[in-house]
C-alpha cells in the first residue's frame, strides 16, 4: 500500500501543475470578443514544382461585411460564438499545447471541443487579438479583439 501511495505522488502533483498552468493561461484569453479582419489562409497547390495559391486572395473587414461576429471565453472553459449578438455555436475549451507559436513566446494554441463535435483552434497574437482557424470564415484566419 505504501508503494503504491509513493506512485501516485508525483503523477498527482504533475497533473495539478499542468492544470494550473492552463487555468492561468486561459485566465489570459478570457472575456468578449469582436471580429475585427480575416486574412486569407494560406493554402497552397503544387502545379509543375512551382506553389500556387489557391485560397481567397482578399482581407475581409468589417464594414466589408453586414453581419457582426463575436466570441465569448469564460473562465469555466466555455466558449460562445455569437452573429449579430445571436448564439450560433458553442464548445469548451479542451487543450493548451505546450509550445509557443510560431516562435512567439507567450503565444500558445487552444483547442476548442466543439457542441458538434468539430475541434476549432485559437493562439493570441503579438497584437493581444485571438486568432480563430475558422469563425467566423472558413479558409481564413479571423483575427478577433477584446472589447
Amino acid at each position: 500500500m505504501r508503494y503504491l501511495f509513493l506512485a501516485l505522488v508525483p503523477f498527482l502533483l504533475f497533473s495539478c501543475q499542468k492544470d494550473e498552468s492552463f487555468k492561468k493561461k486561459l485566465k489570459s484569453i478570457v472575456g468578449d470578443y469582436d471580429w475585427i479582419k480575416s486574412y486569407p489562409a494560406p493554402s497552397t497547390t503544387n502545379v509543375g514544382g512551382i506553389g500556387v495559391n489557391n485560397g481567397p486572395a482578399y482581407v475581409l473587414e468589417p464594414q466589408m461585411i453586414p453581419d457582426a461576429y463575436g466570441m465569448r471565453i469564460l473562465k469555466n472553459r466555455k466558449v460562445t460564438f455569437y452573429k449579430n449578438g445571436e448564439l450560433i455555436e458553442k464548445g469548451e475549451m479542451s487543450h493548451i499545447t505546450d509550445e509557443d507559436y510560431y516562435d512567439n513566446p507567450g503565444s500558445y494554441f487552444f483547442l476548442i471541443s466543439m457542441d458538434n463535435g468539430e475541434k476549432r483552434y485559437l493562439y493570441k497574437n503579438a497584437s493581444n487579438e485571438l486568432v480563430c482557424d475558422d469563425f467566423p470564415f472558413d479558409e481564413y484566419t479571423n483575427h478577433l479583439k477584446l472589447k
